[in-house]
């Protein structure tokens, strides 16, 4: 689909919104990648088997703030009463 088609869909679904995801700096970006983990083991200083790892102080701050907009941007559509879950843990977090 392309953006007309969605922008179409989006007018027919009722109580859509809209749902803006910020850009997460790419240095950052890349680390996690070749982590391999998710962000938030990332932000953990762990690593693939939930050990403790090395990853840059400066990286997962940067990768914390950018989880911390996410979940803001999800809370603000309410996007776990969207998908009709009862609760959504973050990392440990409710």
């Amino acid at each position: 689909m392309g953006r007309v088609d969605l922008q179409l869909l989006y007018h027919r679904i009722k109580n859509a919104t809209e749902l803006t995801i910020p850009k997460l700096n790419e240095m950052a970006y890349e680390q996690v990648e070749v982590a391999s983990v998710p962000f938030v083991n990332f932000v953990a200083n762990k690593d693939r088997h939930d050990d403790a790892a090395n990853h840059s102080f400066v990286l997962r701050g940067y990768v914390r703030h950018w989880l911390a907009n996410v979940w803001r941007e999800y809370d603000r559509i309410n996007l776990t009463d969207l998908a009709g879950a009862k609760s959504l843990t973050r990392g440990g977090e409710k």
